[in-house]
């Protein structure tokens, strides 16, 4: 079996409808900085003498670590940026983050930072994504579905739903004639109508109201882009 570790990093300010953007922030305005740092397996089969993999299993991203910069000012964090990768670069250290990673983490939150126009929070989604690869002596298809088949059912891995607690607190919002009322939902495919109320998580991506809470109650992942929400503890630790 081969096995491979590899890392994405996804960096972004959050946004709020009724919070305006600012022209320029206070000099002493703290944005915050929030890190969480994921790990998920990717798994795959294929038969030795084919490189093009049959079957490719992702499972869940797991949350196993999350740190927080509140108490420096946007100001100070961008004029003494030396100061500032050693914080960060300390921060990510007690998250377990490679020391080899950390440069190009840390180089992804200044622009962000930079361009910052809200008090809102900046996220940094690190995901240390492990590839398991096995190759089959079988070169028969069937061989191989059947050994990825009961591998599916050692990993088994059932849906993680979201916290009530984040659900009820969901910004809901409701749509006009604009262009985002000419887009339909992904979840049930129907187009909205106008003044229709939607959801929109944390990614930024809007379903229908009943859509979201029926979808977030099974899953925790947005079903566009897979953004993590908030799950209960006692859900996350028994799968």
């Amino acid at each position: 079996m081969l096995v491979e570790k590899d890392y994405t990093i996804h960096v972004w300010q959050t946004r709020q409808p009724l919070i305006h953007n600012q022209s320029q922030l206070p000099q002493d305005a703290v944005v915050p900085i929030k890190f969480k740092r994921y790990n998920s397996v990717t798994r795959g089969w294929a038969s030795e003498d084919d490189d093009a993999l049959k079957l490719v299993i992702q499972n869940p991203k797991v949350l196993r670590a999350q740190e927080t910069i509140t108490e420096v000012s946007r100001a100070k964090l961008l004029s003494d940026r030396s100061a500032s990768t050693v914080l960060m670069s300390e921060l990510l250290s007690r998250m377990n983050v490679p020391e080899n990673e950390r440069p190009g983490i840390i180089e992804k939150v200044f622009p962000v930072l930079q361009s910052a126009n809200t008090m809102l929070p900046i996220c940094v989604v690190i995901n240390r994504i492990t590839w398991r690869f096995q190759y089959i002596r079988d070169r028969s298809d069937q061989m191989v579905d059947s050994v990825a088949n009961e591998s599916m059912d050692t990993y088994e891995v059932r849906p993680i739903p979201a916290a009530k607690s984040f659900i009820e607190d969901l910004e809901r919002l409701s749509l006009d004639d604009s262009e985002d009322a000419k887009q339909s939902c992904a979840i049930c495919m129907e187009c909205f109508e106008d003044g229709v109320q939607v959801i929109r998580l944390p990614c930024l991506h809007f379903f229908h109201e009943n859509c979201t809470v029926q979808w977030l109650m099974t899953s925790h992942s947005c079903p566009l882009c897979r953004y993590p929400m908030p799950c209960d503890e006692e859900d996350s630790h028994a799968h």
